[in-house]
């Protein structure tokens, strides 16, 4: 059946039978043939070249992925087939006809092909690509441009196909964008949604649409630039330099709201971590901890992304230095076990952190900020339970009073470190519960309440700052911070 397929497709098999002499059964071969569903046969021109085509299509069975197109000479089949979809990626689902799905065979005759076919018959001495062969005569034809002719006939034969394929690829790659708003700008974008090729997995779609993303930003900022250089300015230039800022406006908002969603994403983690889980148990202090800024490092040994210090204040996440959970003299050569869980400054040239946004050049630090956590869903003292007589203060003050207080202050590389008095000094304590009769004991000991809930006390002798707050009271005005982004970026 196989070797007499091209005779059949052509109509000129003649009957065959197959009679076994032992048993006289008999099998005629063109019976074989009754469960191949002879699609098609079609002429196309290349060159002055005559090419016919057949098409049979068969149901999907096993683990066939592809379409597959056949060269053929004189009547037999050469080589072994060769997938469509890396002719053209549409043909890369398989064709669905009453919920069934199929598979096409393509196969290709020509005198053409006749003529080039090896005596071996295992090849044709055709180059692949138009431009690869060397000494390639005039007329002569590669397996690329017969290939390019035989897709554009196969899409205008199978055209309800090659819609459904690119409405379902466009789908798919919207769908990958809503996940991933860095691409957003692109979703209204047709000409892109249909130049990216079916079928392919995330990893791939990425890389496409990163390629695409980063080279039309190029352009527009190479076009900007050139507007800068020249300093042409007139009525034209400005509305086509207006048209490029605009451009780029939309990239930036699309890496913006990238940005934002993963935000979002933290702050739903945040939220998810102050619940109980089925036990009754909470999250440790650790883990809240953990999210914000991993401990026992320093921002010198991880990138801006790997901390997410904005939870506590945007200004936080631009300071010079971060420590975590280290004795102070692991960042100063003073002599001190005391571990703050979070201690700041912002004065770039102290600790030599390459996260820096400030002109700071002395060894004075400009501010100093320490955070201290409490576990969810314990109250916020490390006393006996029963105990409210105690002053929030302290569990931060000591810290402060550590580098305050010393004669020889240095850091880990031996550069002086210097805290006055008068340096802005920021303590921080976040909770997750305040007893009544704690707060109203901290009331009379010079704490006061904010119009956010959360308590505050100055002490001006020192210029220190201390604020208590719930981790409640915390997300929310995270919360609140980001909801204008939010309803923006993700209203749809």
């Amino acid at each position: 059946m196989e070797h007499c397929l091209v005779y059949y497709l052509c109509n000129e098999l003649p009957r065959i039978e197959v009679i076994d002499l032992a048993s006289k059964q008999v099998q005629v071969v063109n019976e074989l043939f009754s469960n191949l569903s002879k699609e098609r046969e079609k002429d196309f021109l290349i060159l002055n070249y005559n090419f016919k085509y057949y098409i049979t299509k068969t149901v999907k069975s096993n683990n066939r992925k592809n379409h597959y197109i056949h060269y053929c000479a004189n009547s037999r089949v050469v080589g072994s087939g060769k997938s469509i979809a890396k002719i053209n990626s549409i043909f890369a689902y398989p064709i669905i006809e009453n919920s069934t799905a199929n598979f096409l065979d393509i196969y290709v005759v020509s005198d053409y092909l006749n003529k080039r076919v090896f005596s071996a018959r295992n090849g044709f001495d055709i180059p692949q690509d138009k431009d690869s062969h060397l000494f390639k005569l005039v007329g002569e034809l590669s397996f690329e441009e017969i290939e390019v002719a035989l897709a554009k006939q196969l899409e205008s034969e199978y055209d309800s196909f090659v819609k459904e394929t690119q409405n379902r690829n466009i789908q798919e790659v919207k769908e990958y964008i809503h996940k991933n708003p860095r691409y957003k700008r692109f979703a209204s974008r047709l000409d892109i949604l249909k130049s990216i090729p079916p079928n392919l997995n995330d990893d791939k779609k990425e890389e496409f649409l990163h390629k695409l993303a980063y080279n039309e930003r190029k352009a527009i900022d190479a076009k900007i630039q050139k507007f800068i250089d020249q300093k042409d300015i007139s009525e034209v230039t400005i509305r086509e330099i207006k048209d490029e800022l605009i451009e780029k406006t939309l990239y930036d908002t699309d890496s913006l709201a990238d940005y934002m969603l993963r935000r979002k994403a933290i702050i739903d983690i945040f939220l998810k971590y102050l619940e109980a889980d089925k036990q009754g148990k909470y999250k440790l202090e650790e883990d809240i901890h953990n999210l914000i800024f991993p401990r026992g490092v320093s921002l010198d040994k991880i990138d801006y992304e790997s901390h997410n210090l904005w939870i506590l204040d945007e200004r936080f996440a631009t300071y010079s230095f971060v420590d975590s959970d280290k004795p102070i003299t692991s960042v100063s050569q003073k002599k001190s076990n005391k571990e703050p869980d979070l201690l700041m400054t912002n004065t770039p040239n102290i600790f030599d952190n390459p996260i820096s946004f400030s002109s700071d050049a002395s060894g004075e630090l400009s501010s100093m900020v320490i955070f201290e956590f409490k576990r969810p869903g314990e109250t916020a003292h490390q006393k006996a339970k029963s105990n409210m007589r105690w002053e929030f203060s302290e569990l931060i003050e000591k810290y402060f009073d550590d580098f305050m207080y010393a004669d020889d202050k240095k850091n880990y590389k031996g550069r002086q470190v210097i805290l006055h008095k008068d340096t802005p000094k920021f303590g921080y304590i976040v909770v997750d519960v305040i007893p009544p009769r704690l707060k109203e004991y901290n009331l009379t000991k010079g704490f006061k309440l904010t119009p956010f809930g959360t308590l505050y006390k100055i002490n001006p002798e020192v210029n220190l700052h201390l604020e208590v707050i719930t981790f409640e009271q915390l997300i929310r005005a995270v919360e609140k911070r980001h909801a204008p982004f939010f309803d923006k970026l993700f209203s749809s």
